[in-house]
């Protein structure tokens, strides 16, 4: 059976995504700490900060914790932009690749603006230099790329 993918605005949100994952598995706040391999009693101290966040023991998940805490849970965390139109409708998990397709296009095609925009206010002098320094950017990089080529195929000529 397959969880749907829940969806949260808040910290608090997550912890009590996490509270409820956790007690949908069967899990104790102490079973959650050894599968994720953190000090006993970690999970129940972020979960007190639902209840009362100023107490003393109440904890917040820490950047080391948080993918461990995930996968002991059996879960993953997305980030989901707002402006696209399909996750405003509902997040499915089958529709991934369409929805980052759709978002790197409208960030290419923003982008492609703006840079159509930039070369609109640049005078022909500035045009020119412009592109000078752009083909002696490409220059260096395919040098580069060339130089890592002839590394490679000596080392591999060195080892057989």
């Amino acid at each position: 059976m397959t969880a749907e993918p829940v969806t949260f605005t808040t910290y608090e949100a997550l912890i009590a995504i996490m509270r409820e994952r956790r007690i949908e598995l069967g899990l104790s706040q102490l079973a959650v700490d050894e599968i994720a391999g953190l000090a006993s009693g970690y999970q129940g101290k972020i979960e007190a900060s639902l209840t009362n966040p100023t107490a003393r023991n109440a904890r917040s998940i820490g950047r080391e914790s948080q993918p461990l805490l995930l996968r002991a849970l059996k879960g993953k965390l997305a980030f989901i932009p707002d402006d696209l139109a399909a996750c405003k409708t509902g997040y499915l998990p089958s529709d991934d690749n369409r929805l980052i397709a759709e978002y790197q296009k409208k960030r290419r095609d923003k982008m492609a603006k703006a840079a159509r925009s930039k070369w609109a206010k640049m005078s022909p002098k500035q045009r020119a230099a412009h592109i000078r320094k752009m083909n002696l950017a490409r220059a260096a990089k395919h040098r580069k790329e060339k130089a890592a080529t002839k590394r490679t195929r000596q080392a591999v000529e060195v080892v057989t």
